[in-house]
């Protein structure tokens, strides 16, 4: 039984296997449910004005969002939500005319 409890969360299941036990004539102790150990949005980490700054700094230069998003582990929204909170201006999605990545573009002959 102790077993059971450390590895499930979910209160109304142990107590449930509790109740099953003790009618099959165990003598079983209450487990009382430890508090849900998931992240609320109190812990989750903020940026500090340092990270913030350079986010924005590399943004402005050109970085993307996916990528900063990858680089502080964060999601592209709370990425931009940052951003946006430092006053930048998200660009539109895509890339825009005239705008390269890569190798270039092919060009055609004509004879």
């Amino acid at each position: 039984m102790e077993l059971a409890g450390s590895y499930s969360k979910q209160a109304h299941l142990l107590n449930r296997l509790v109740k099953t036990s003790q009618r099959a004539g165990e003598e079983v102790r209450r487990i009382d449910p430890e508090p849900d150990p998931r992240r609320t949005s109190n812990d989750r980490k903020k940026p500090t004005r340092a990270e913030t700054a350079e986010m924005v700094r590399r943004y402005l230069a050109g970085a993307s969002l996916a990528e900063l998003k990858v680089e502080h582990h964060m999601s592209k929204n709370t990425v931009a939500k940052i951003l946006r909170d430092a006053g930048v201006t998200i660009r539109p999605r895509g890339r825009r005319k005239g705008q390269l990545v890569g190798r270039p573009p092919r060009t055609t002959h004509v004879l």
